[in-house]
């Protein structure tokens, strides 16, 4: 069962640099079929399937969707998955079972703002509540800005079957093929180790 919204909300470090006159956001779990995930499809154009995929891990227990909202409507989304989709066979042979932050994506109008590494900190701490004791995710090797943001928040470059990238299909009928990187971050903290 995901953590409560309170659970959520703790643990984030207090990094967000949002003007508090401005608005206030609110992260939260938005599950597929609420009323508030046709929202949050409709306002952050989420594909039929990836709803479709989503519904599926989610009667498996094996992901969560997280949103943050502000000024009245979700400016951000971000996926904690269980499962690396078509590249599991790629990412399993050298790090089975880890989880993954999987479709980041703050509105343009809201970044530089803090909003992303809100919604990475959260699904980093969802991941910890879940027993994870390491994430990983996938950049593309051309997105300086996502880059920099995994560096900043303690991330760090893996290779994947030997390489220092993987290919990623997204699209259909016509996938296009993106090149990442895989970077993976631990999520145990200096209490853990005791």
């Amino acid at each position: 069962m995901p953590a409560s919204k309170q659970e959520l909300l703790k643990d984030t470090n207090g990094e967000c640099s949002l003007n508090p006159n401005k608005y206030t956001p609110v992260i939260e779990l938005v599950p597929p079929g609420s009323s508030s995930f046709t929202r949050l499809k409709k306002e952050m154009y989420i594909s039929d399937d990836y709803e479709a995929e989503l519904c599926d891990l989610i009667k498996q227990k094996k992901a969560v969707v997280l949103a943050v909202e502000a000024g009245g409507r979700y400016v951000g989304r971000v996926t904690l998955r269980h499962d690396w989709g078509d590249e599991t066979s790629i990412i399993e042979k050298d790090f089975p079972g880890l989880p993954q932050i999987n479709a980041l994506e703050i509105d343009e109008n809201y970044r530089r703002q803090g909003l992303a590494t809100m919604l990475v900190t959260t699904a980093e701490n969802e991941a910890r509540r879940q027993g994870f004791s390491m994430i990983g995710l996938g950049v593309e090797i051309s997105n300086e800005p996502a880059k920099r943001l995994y560096e900043k928040l303690g991330y760090s470059y893996q290779q994947v079957g030997g390489s220092d990238t993987y290919d990623f299909l997204f699209g259909k009928p016509n996938p296009q093929v993106y090149k990442l990187r895989l970077m993976t971050k631990s999520l145990q903290t200096e209490a853990n180790h005791d």
